[in-house]
């Protein structure tokens, strides 16, 4: 850790005048390095590389912006959610989740039906990090999407929905037909570390699949700490 002012705004500047190298990683590296020290001071300067040609200087900013978490970079992390690569795109859901403000949800929700896995597992994500019930029904969604990160993903994000709005429908959706419905609803249950789920998920170990079965036994233990370990 650099204590010395001097030295510390030595090193800001320095790396601000290398997000202009006209190598694009050496842009790329100054815009990481800058996101590690999270200074806001780097906002504007990263804000002049949103239209970068280069796609890993446009991620990195992303990646930046979100580590420095301040509330000032989210037009411009809207701004990249629109980004034409995938990759950016999902650097910029990060951000966005990281920095947790409600007006970026739209935006998020929209990023659930992305053609890009990686993407949709990324808006989950953020949307679970904001814990908004805006995100309820649209996530309920996805948790059959046709990648099994996507639906992890997706699970664990309902998991820090408030549990007095995503409790009723998890347990309705342990009776669906569809087992991997059963099997990411188990998952959720499990995040959620409510008691009251817990006699829906020991029913759920009758289930004929393997897989809901493993997810009820791992949501059960986690759900350790809400029991009384005198009945231990």
């Amino acid at each position: 850790m650099i204590h010395d002012p001097v030295h510390q705004q030595l090193v800001l500047d320095t790396l601000c005048t290398n997000l202009q190298d006209p190598i694009p990683a050496i842009r790329a590296k100054a815009a990481q390095a800058l996101g590690q020290i999270g200074s806001e001071q780097a906002i504007p300067a990263l804000l002049q590389l949103l239209e970068d040609p280069d796609t890993s200087v446009r991620w990195r900013v992303a990646e930046a912006l979100g580590r420095i978490s301040s509330e000032q970079s989210i037009p411009a992390l809207l701004h990249l959610v629109e980004d034409a690569n995938s990759n950016v795109r999902s650097s910029a859901a990060e951000a966005l989740g990281k920095i947790s403000g409600e007006q970026t949800i739209p935006a998020l929700l929209k990023l659930l039906e992305d053609a890009d896995s990686d993407v949709r597992s990324s808006a989950a994500e953020a949307l679970g990090n904001i814990g908004n019930e805006q995100a309820m029904t649209a996530l309920l969604r996805l948790l059959t999407d046709s990648d099994a990160t996507v639906r992890q993903t997706t699970a664990i994000a309902l998991g820090n929905i408030p549990a007095s709005t995503v409790l009723p429908p998890l347990l309705e959706t342990l009776q669906q037909t569809n087992p991997i419905l059963r099997q990411t609803a188990a998952i959720a249950l499990g995040q959620l570390n409510q008691e009251s789920a817990i006699p829906a998920l020991v029913q759920l170990l009758k289930d004929p699949e393997t897989q809901v079965r493993e997810s009820a036994i791992e949501a059960l233990g986690k759900m350790g700490s809400v029991i009384d370990r005198s009945v231990a």
